[in-house]
């Protein structure tokens, strides 16, 4: 789902590889271990190399765990890293989000991270992403109700207001704006629960407004077909009205 999980440690290549096996970090594929040996030696292209293709990184100190971290952020990767040590304390700056273990991680880790996790449970921060992506999901799809429904609610006042049809739109306008019609389906959709398979889904570009061009030409469309509806009732009780 585009989220990659790699180790960056300052243990032996021996000990990284048995703790990456037991959680299987690697899934299905064999894990690749790289020591810090030779990272001093690699050229900027190789090391963008070695971070596509390595899930372990070894024997690695302070300085060198962030230099990992800000090639993985030169790939324009969005970077989180949870650490417990001093010697984490760089990286877990460096980081988009630094994640600080909360029982067990130092208070220089603590002081320097951005989250820190009251149980030391690492799973906290897959639902952590769930419930992140869902609020934005839902928080976009509630600013596309409230949206579309006003800019409706304009389109109808002007078109109302050209074809004569004022008495009928005064009508209307208590229903339009009533809570049953507005507040009341925007909460429902803020509330929306996270779906079953959006932690699979591919991170969304950082840079990305809120609504794209396909967004906007949506909306404006769902507005026109409110719109086109709103008019056929308020035609409809007009021509009602003057018969009666």
């Amino acid at each position: 789902g585009g989220i990659r999980t790699v180790m960056i440690t300052g243990d032996q290549s021996a000990t990284a590889e048995a703790v990456a096996r037991r959680i299987r970090l690697g899934g299905p594929t064999a894990i690749r271990i790289f020591d810090s040996s030779r990272f001093d030696t690699l050229s900027s292209e190789q090391t963008s190399a070695l971070i596509r293709n390595v899930q372990v990184f070894s024997r690695f100190n302070p300085a060198q765990k962030l230099q990992i971290i800000q090639a993985y952020q030169d790939q324009g990767m969005v970077v989180a890293m949870t650490g417990d040590g001093i010697n984490d304390g760089p990286a877990l700056r460096a980081a988009d989000v630094g994640i600080a273990m909360g029982l067990s991680g130092t208070h220089a880790a603590r002081e320097v991270a951005d989250m820190v996790l009251g149980r030391d449970n690492i799973t906290s921060v897959a639902t952590a992403i769930q419930e992140g992506r869902t609020a934005y999901r839902n928080l976009k799809r509630a600013l596309r109700f409230f949206i579309t429904t006003h800019f409706s609610d304009v389109m109808m006042t002007t078109a109302a207001s050209s074809f004569a049809l004022g008495a009928s739109l005064r009508l209307y306008r208590p229903v339009q704006l009533g809570l049953l019609t507005d507040l009341a389906p925007g909460l429902a959709l803020l509330m929306e629960p996270p779906h079953p398979d959006i932690g699979r889904e591919a991170p969304r570009d950082r840079k990305e407004p809120l609504f794209v061009r396909d967004d906007l030409g949506a909306l404006f469309t769902e507005s026109a077909v409110l719109t086109a509806g709103g008019l056929a009732a308020l035609v409809r009780e007009t021509i009602a009205s003057h018969r009666r």
